[in-house]
């Protein structure tokens, strides 16, 4: 019969669906004459539809031998009662219109459409159906692996938390029974660097944990500033010195005189990984040295950690910049670590558009390199290592206002403060900051930026309205140590920002901006 003869109407909506249906869809009349053959059919057997409208569907797609095998099937999956009946059946043997075999997934059945039955025949490749079960299949495996990895790591997470807290809990309890018992000796002084070893690693595994979350996701970004190298890495060397002399190790650095700084990249996450790498080399190397390097290469700078320690097996190697994957030795836990400093830094270095990688042997050290692209400009610098500041204390009579609505962050901060000789007055919520600083006029101000009834935040950005108080300065202290709450806190008015835990050393290195030194 010829197409303009077909006086069946199908329509329009179902012709659009057919025709993004991603299997071939054919429609015929009841006497399995195509009315409807849709592009998926075009590509899959290769007769245009203008071609084949109006002929027999066994005679366009079958080869003549089964012909009759396929409409006896056909006319099978129409002969139920319900208004839509179907059949689906595997493996039959099609062709295209070059005469190829097509062994084919096929559906056939019929619907009333419009008061007229319709039959209809959807085809797929066998291959087709295989490769979505395949997909299907693989899917189901990679949740199943990362469910698993996710079960691992929360506990690997656990224990590094636990481990640590136990020791200050244990310690504590210890130490306030010989206090109860009038017990106290040299023991106790050791007791105590336990509790604070214990705590820093404690902060230290927390902090890798949320860093590694937030690499992970993509929330942490690129701050980019302009910095010296050489300052960084001096201090870095200076602020290891001292652990290394401890150990025995010796510790040296060398910079290619062809960097001239300054940088532009993102400073944090520079000194985190290169903090990562220069502690673990004085941590596994017993005697003998660790070396920090620097270099001009492939228009970046290619750093280099090397160290005269035990060295990695090969299996270990493979796996050390994974989470938990440390290369420690398992039979000396307290060297053994986390093994979440080298993810983070391999996270960290990703964000930073480089990469890091590792050699090592056994007995024979280990080489740790890490490359970042980078801006130079030009700079001048005497090569002289960075020094020390002496513990400080600052003049009295300087005003202090401190606020914080935790009673122990409270009073951990006034003994920090009373150790450099400054007495602050207290408040305990935004509201009473902001009465008590327009009253008392600090010389600096110390801001939680948590706080009910007024945030810090708040109360910083009530502070900077008024005219008596708006250039005090305002160092916010917050349990927040991504760079966003910084950020935000910065925006709101203050002048600086230390996360907690509150260290000793960062509070009075945040003091000696902004207070004077006592002669």
């Amino acid at each position: 019969m010829e197409p303009h003869k077909i006086k069946m109407e199908i329509d329009g909506f179902i012709k659009t669906l057919l025709e993004s249906c991603p299997d071939a869809a054919v429609l015929t009349d009841p006497e399995f004459r195509i009315i409807f053959w849709n592009r998926e059919a075009d590509r899959l057997f290769k007769w245009k539809a203008r071609e084949v409208l109006g002929q027999s569907l066994a005679e366009v797609v079958v080869p003549s031998a089964r012909r009759k095998e396929f409409n006896d099937h056909f006319a099978r999956s129409m002969d139920s009662e319900p208004e839509t009946a179907e059949s689906a059946w595997a493996g039959f043997c099609f062709q295209d219109k070059t005469g190829l075999e097509l062994t084919l997934e096929a559906t056939t059945g019929a619907a009333e459409n419009q008061g007229r039955r319709i039959c209809f025949a959807y085809f797929r490749g066998a291959s087709k159906i295989k490769n979505l079960e395949e997909a299907l299949l693989e899917k189901d495996q990679n949740v199943q692996k990362a469910e698993k990895a996710k079960t691992e790591f929360l506990a690997r997470a656990s224990h590094e938390i636990r481990t640590p807290l136990n020791s200050i809990i244990g310690f504590s309890d210890i130490l306030l029974k010989m206090l109860e018992e009038g017990k106290v000796d040299e023991s106790f002084a050791g007791y105590l660097r336990l509790i604070v070893e214990s705590g820093e690693q404690l902060a230290g595994v927390i902090g890798n944990v949320l860093d590694l979350s937030k690499l992970e996701s993509g929330t942490s970004e690129i701050r980019e500033e302009a910095f010296d190298l050489k300052v960084v890495v001096k201090s870095l060397v200076t602020i290891f010195a001292s652990q290394a002399r401890e150990k025995g190790v010796e510790l040296n650095y060398f910079m290619d005189e062809n960097i001239k700084g300054p940088l532009v990249s993102d400073r944090k996450k520079l000194n985190q990984i290169l903090t990562c790498l220069l502690s673990n080399a004085i941590k596994y190397t017993e005697s003998g040295r660790a070396t920090l390097g620097c270099q001009r290469k492939d228009n970046g700078i290619l750093f280099q950690v090397n160290d005269t320690g035990p060295g990695i097996a090969p299996e270990k190697l493979a796996k050390i910049f994974e989470p938990f994957g440390s290369g420690g030795d398992s039979d000396k836990p307290e060297k053994a670590g986390a093994g979440l400093g080298l993810a983070v830094a391999k996270k960290a270095a990703e964000v930073l558009r480089g990469k890091i990688w590792a050699e090592s042997k056994l007995n024979q050290g280990s080489r740790f390199y890490f490359w970042i692209p980078l801006g130079l400009e030009a700079a001048e610098d005497d090569g002289s290592p960075a020094e020390t500041e002496s513990p400080a204390k600052f003049l009295a009579g300087q005003k202090v206002l401190l606020v914080d609505d935790n009673e122990k962050s409270l009073l951990l901060t006034q003994l920090f403060l009373n150790r450099m000789g400054l007495k602050p007055e207290t408040a305990v919520n935004g509201v009473e900051a902001v009465e008590k600083a327009v009253a008392l006029q600090p010389d600096l101000i110390l801001m939680d930026t948590q706080m009910p009834l007024m945030d810090g935040l708040e109360a910083t950005r009530e502070l900077r309205k008024k005219a008596e108080t708006q250039n005090i300065p305002i160092i916010g202290i917050s349990a927040h140590a991504g760079w966003e709450h910084e950020d935000a806190g910065m925006r709101a008015g203050l002048t600086a920002y230390l996360a907690k835990p509150l260290q000793y050393k960062k509070l009075e290195t945040a003091c000696r901006k902004f207070l004077k030194k006592a002669t």
